[in-house]
């Protein structure tokens, strides 16, 4: 199976606390849904009344959902079983705070890495650590390429823990 870099660092970034990503192991498809979509399939709602864009990412979510024993309904004899779906990762707070963390230690004006650690270690640190750079462009534009790095080498060694490969083109 050969994974979508892109599509797995959206699923990586955009999976919050009411998401739902998994990914399929035969395709390769990165599937997404949210809590909403999720509670319409569990309560067994005709998909048919929802938006056209939210129709097909409730039936992925009937798709996934079913192979892994969460439907009551019958299963339907054209899907897999739960080995075909494994949960997509998602970036844990831990991680984008030891990013975070590890830029400031990088940070050659000691006024700016004093003004990031009392960020870091006051209220709502992931809104004012972008917020207080917008007065450094050049270090605000290194911390976004700092940042996407980070990013790749968490995905990378998920992927390398279990043996995935992806495509850095799509």
């Amino acid at each position: 199976m050969k994974l979508s870099f892109s599509e797995l660092e959206d699923a990586y970034l955009m999976a919050g606390e009411t998401g739902h990503t998994w990914l399929d192991r035969v395709t390769g498809e990165v599937l997404s849904w949210d809590d909403e979509v999720a509670g319409y399939v569990e309560r067994g709602e005709d998909i048919r009344k929802l938006p056209d864009w939210q129709q097909e990412i409730a039936r992925h979510a009937q798709r996934v959902m079913r192979a892994l024993g969460e439907l009551e309904d019958e299963a339907n004899p054209d899907d897999d079983g739960p080995e075909r779906y494994m949960e997509a990762p998602r970036r844990s707070s831990h991680d984008a705070f030891a990013a975070m963390r590890d830029f400031v230690e990088t940070l050659q004006q000691p006024r700016l890495a004093e003004e990031l650690s009392v960020v870091l270690n006051g209220r709502k640190p992931f809104r004012h650590f972008k917020d207080a750079l917008l007065d450094y462009p050049q270090e605000r534009e290194r911390w976004f390429a700092f940042d996407n790095e980070r990013v790749r080498e968490e995905i990378a060694a998920w992927a390398s823990d279990r043996d995935l490969q992806f495509a850095f083109n799509g």
